[in-house]
């Protein structure tokens, strides 16, 4: 990146100087897109070529969290939770991402989230109709935590209870099951088209035995 510097706070690694640099890159299907298909998969040949027989590759996770994609037609993000984007937008770049992996990597494990933050409770098709993809060794990656807002950050869980609400289900206070539920919606569609899942994030506060036995039963469920 032209300007590259290297800050004293390691936080702000990489950023750059220059304000004529684009930082962000938003994935749209409308003319003007500020990440072209072409590029994207250009990344992904180089990474594939230059990786592809390290021994310690576990596959290639080829976003993490896509949410939020432009409203059909816009080249700039929807806003947060307004769920107007167009669901069609990160197939399309996840599709030419894997087919440029392919023709370097026949074989190797694709790691591939869905829209809507890669939620295991978002996997199906309200939020990802064009799922599954055609492809081989595909492994469709989720997060799932077993807090009200399903982000890992609640700590207190009379204070989750208390919020009388649960991400996805609504009105809903959390209970030793929610995180069981969400996953289960993962393996439920994946049982249902003959895929595989992993679950790449997930957690749980540690002072807790509600949390514990909450966590239990999602892990349990996803073994």
């Amino acid at each position: 990146v032209t300007g590259l510097v290297r800050p004293d706070d390691p936080l702000l690694h990489a950023w750059t100087t220059d304000p004529a640099q684009v930082r962000e890159r938003i994935f749209a299907t409308a003319p003007g897109a500020s990440l072209s298909m072409a590029a994207f998969a250009d990344l992904w040949v180089r990474i594939a070529q230059r990786w592809k027989d390290h021994p310690g590759l576990g596959g290639y996770g080829i976003m993490n969290e896509p949410h939020d994609m432009p409203r059909p037609g816009d080249t700039v993000a929807s806003p947060e939770g307004s769920e107007t984007e167009d669901l069609m937008i990160w197939p399309a770049y996840a599709r030419v991402a894997i087919d440029a992996i392919r023709a370097i990597d026949p074989s190797g494990p694709i790691y591939l989230a869905g829209n809507a933050w890669g939620g295991a409770m978002t996997l199906g098709p309200r939020y990802n109709p064009a799922w599954p993809l055609a492809g081989q060794n595909i492994i469709y990656e989720v997060h799932a935590y077993v807090d009200a807002y399903n982000n890992g950050a609640g700590f207190d869980w009379e204070v989750e209870v208390a919020k009388g609400y649960t991400a996805l289900f609504g009105h809903v206070p959390l209970s030793l099951d929610t995180g069981l539920d969400r996953m289960r919606i993962a393996t439920d569609w994946a049982r249902q088209h003959g895929q595989r899942l992993a679950l790449t994030e997930t957690g749980m506060p540690i002072d807790d035995p509600r949390f514990h036995e909450a966590f239990r039963r999602l892990a349990t469920h996803a073994w």
